[in-house]
């Protein structure tokens, strides 16, 4: 990027957090497979979801929806196209800067979607996934080696990252607007395209 930037190239990185669906578009299925997706699902095959994110007790989730994340795009790159000056390389953060706990907030929301579970804590949640072999029952297993790496992940007490959005937000209506997944209805449509998978 230095030697862009020598040569008069403009750049500009967009640093993207975790995805979810559209609230109002689309299927509004958060694809089954990835991580998040998987480990919500324990709560149905395993009957238990941890406490937390990682065993330090991570606990902040900043989901963007992916039609938010679409508009914050074309905001950024209309207006990094009409800045004339070479100002050097720019970083903007795309994550909701409107974070949710999981704990004090997205496991209510999955009970109140109609999932049944035990709340416990992550090392007993990684016990139970590794007790159970059977991909049919356990479909999270598939990643059990990125849930053992979270025994130990993070930064300080937590391993909480929390990124900085003001400057995304100063140009991006999008963002400044964007809708915690908690909220409205959303996690209970999630629930429900899960179901149908």
């Amino acid at each position: 990027m230095e030697a862009a930037t020598k040569v008069g190239a403009k750049a500009t990185v967009l640093r993207i957090g975790q995805i979810v669906p559209a609230r109002n578009l689309g299927s509004q299925l958060w694809n089954p497979n990835e991580a998040m997706p998987l480990m919500i699902r324990t709560a149905s095959t395993l009957g238990v979801l941890p406490d937390a994110l990682n065993r330090k007790g991570a606990d902040i989730c900043t989901w963007l929806e992916a039609d938010t994340l679409a508009r914050s795009m074309i905001e950024l790159s209309e207006i990094e196209r009409e800045r004339r000056s070479v100002s050097g390389l720019k970083v903007y953060n795309l994550v909701n800067p409107r974070q949710i706990s999981w704990k004090l907030e997205m496991i209510p929301a999955l009970k109140a979607a109609g999932l049944d579970f035990e709340v416990v804590n992550f090392g007993v949640w990684l016990g139970r996934l590794r007790a159970e072999n059977d991909p049919q029952k356990n479909p999270s297993r598939k990643l059990l080696g990125f849930w053992e790496e979270q025994e130990n992940t993070g930064l300080g007490n937590s391993g909480e990252v929390v990124f900085e959005t003001v400057q995304a937000e100063a140009l991006s209506e999008a963002l400044r607007s964007a809708e915690r997944v908690v909220d409205g209805d959303m996690v209970d449509k999630l629930a429900k395209s899960w179901q149908k998978v």
